[in-house]
């Protein structure tokens, strides 16, 4: 539901376009005219994949170890396994 949510709430928003005012600013004026650099581009890459690494990682430890869950659980203050 909050990735639905979060998508909605995105593309709600380029919609509507929120960095223009209405009638006193275009959206062909706010736009840069700057290029994506190779640089910004293995940024991007190198930030989006050390996410799914540490989600990766992650989904590992909770799989193979179930003690380790149930600490974050305790730790959380919900019930574990019964």
């Amino acid at each position: 539901m909050g990735i639905a949510a979060t998508a909605g709430w995105a593309a709600r928003e380029v919609g509507r376009q929120p960095w223009t005012v209405y009638g006193l600013i275009t959206t062909s004026e706010v736009v840069t005219s700057d290029a994506i650099t190779p640089g910004f581009v293995a940024f991007v890459v190198a930030i989006l994949l050390a996410i799914a690494v540490v989600g990766a990682l992650a989904m590992y430890y909770v799989a193979t170890r179930p003690s380790l869950l149930d600490r974050v659980r305790e730790l959380a203050g919900v019930g574990g396994h019964e």
